[in-house]
């Protein structure tokens, strides 16, 4: 089984264990997203690298490269699971910025920026879906979660699940 066959199967199973993936679409803060937007809630859990330098400041600025499942519950297009890849700078004070692609198994992908307070357990960030590819052209939105537990031994090697994974995608005109 190649690794991208295991992220698939991982994000299959997983969405069969995450509370009401088999119940639909749920809503968000108690709306109704319109025809052409989907609300949809999940879980991103990633592994990667994060590799460091000094600051004048006695902190870290970091570059960090992450990858792993994403799995989202809602019912229509989003209603599966993809290979997540995130490539991001975090100076550990007010800087920080980076940018994801989800790839589902037909390869259609979905793009978009990430910002947020310094990566650690229990911090929020807030995502901007930028793009897509496929059956995802024309796609835009936004969401946000926090991070239920991030693992940073000396030995460079990152670990992190997201929590409260919840957002809005918008199915426009793929832009030509």
């Amino acid at each position: 089984m190649t690794r991208r066959e295991a992220t698939f199967a991982l994000a299959a199973a997983t969405a069969a264990a995450v509370p009401g993936a088999a119940a639909g679409m749920r809503t968000v803060h108690g709306t109704q997203a319109a025809a052409d937007e989907q609300r949809f809630e999940g879980a991103w859990s990633m592994t990667g690298s994060r590799h460091t330098v000094p600051t004048e400041l006695g902190r870290e600025a970091a570059i960090l490269h992450l990858s792993g499942s994403v799995v989202l519950t809602g019912a229509g297009r989003l209603g599966r699971g993809f290979h997540g890849e995130f490539i991001g700078y975090d100076d550990a004070g007010d800087r920080r910025a980076g940018r994801w692609v989800w790839t589902d198994d037909r390869g259609d992908r979905i793009y978009g920026e990430l910002s947020g307070e310094p990566m650690a357990t229990g911090r929020r960030f807030t995502a901007i879906i930028t793009g897509g590819s496929g059956r995802y052209s024309g796609i835009t939105g936004d969401f946000a979660f926090t991070w239920q537990y991030v693992v940073s031994p000396e030995s460079g090697v990152i670990a992190g699940r997201t929590t409260g994974l919840q957002g809005l995608a918008r199915f426009g005109r793929p832009s030509r």
